[in-house]
């Protein structure tokens, strides 16, 4: 084991700790009953500085989703990976770069669409169920409702069921999701194939 080794294994062992750490606090954000706590307040002061960073861009939100962490946190994975790969090749290639920045936009769709394809299905599930009393479908729908109107209006001005709406926006996100991830492997096999 050379001194370079060890020091790119240090920084890849510091980002995976910090990586972890990060999503300890997205996960706890979406509790607030643990707002306040010792473990929040820690992770708060590590964390919020480097997230706040892409928090301050403000491209990263889509009505009222807010993607910066994920952005931020996608970001520490890609750094993360070229320091392993420096550590355990001793290089980096171009097509190595190309094919990390495409597997990180690809996390980010696959996020997207296979998150908007679960929600349409469970919402269109409630519906069938006649499950529609409860606040969580009322604030379900603020985010599904604006997202299926845009959806269904790229095919036809004809107003569909919300139900319907619903069922196609889940089954396509779902295809997007299933053939994005073919696409993308077979894209990143070709980059890594590139020599320099």
């Amino acid at each position: 084991m050379t001194f370079i080794w060890n020091l790119w294994n240090f920084f890849y062992v510091v980002l995976t700790v910090y990586s972890f750490l990060i999503l300890g606090r997205i996960f706890l954000s979406w509790l607030p009953q643990v707002q306040g706590s010792p473990l929040v307040t820690f992770l708060s002061k590590v964390t919020d500085p480097y997230l706040d960073f892409f928090k301050r861009m403000g491209i990263f939100r889509i009505g009222k989703f807010d993607l910066s962490s994920l952005v931020g946190l996608s970001l520490l994975n890609l750094v993360s990976a070229l320091v392993q790969s420096l550590r355990d090749r001793g290089e980096i290639t171009f097509g190595f770069v190309l094919a990390l920045i495409l597997s990180m936009l690809w996390n980010l769709l696959s996020f997207v669409f296979a998150g908007l394809a679960v929600l349409a299905l469970i919402r269109a599930v409630s519906l069938f169920l006649n499950a529609s009393s409860n606040p969580f479908w009322s604030a379900l729908d603020k985010i599904l409702k604006p997202v299926s109107a845009w959806f269904i209006g790229l095919f036809t001005r004809k107003i569909q069921k919300y139900t319907v709406t619903l069922l196609l926006v889940a089954a396509t996100g779902g295809l997007l999701w299933a053939g994005g991830q073919i696409l993308i492997d077979w894209l990143i096999r070709i980059c890594l194939g590139i020599p320099f």
